[in-house]
């Protein structure tokens, strides 16, 4: 999943804009895409988290469940950790329905 940051591209005249006092129009504007790209990753994450609960809980029914706290904090590691728990459930799931070779 690929993320353009549109806030780290304008961070120069952000600092500007911050920095010394010096009100610019590409200051304010910068710092306006910066926020407005911050909630949108955090909106987006909250929807990816969604749409892992549903996948997780109605298509492929494993009892997920994602803490909105650590998702917030460390959406990237806890993701990861809960595929890998995912993944390893579903390995021992079907390793358990495969029958040994005889």
């Amino acid at each position: 999943m690929a993320v353009i940051d549109l806030g780290l591209a304008l961070a120069p005249s952000t600092v500007n804009w911050l920095g010394d006092g010096s009100s610019t129009v590409g200051g304010v504007i910068g710092a306006s895409i910066g926020l407005l790209d911050a909630g949108l990753t955090i909106v987006g994450i909250f929807v990816f988290r969604s749409e892992m609960e549903d996948h997780f809980n109605l298509t492929d029914p494993l009892g997920l469940g994602l803490s909105g706290v650590m998702t917030f904090f460390f959406s990237v590691f806890y993701f990861q950790y809960h595929f890998h728990e995912l993944y390893e459930r579903q390995q021992y799931e079907a390793s358990l329905a495969t029958p040994e070779p005889i």
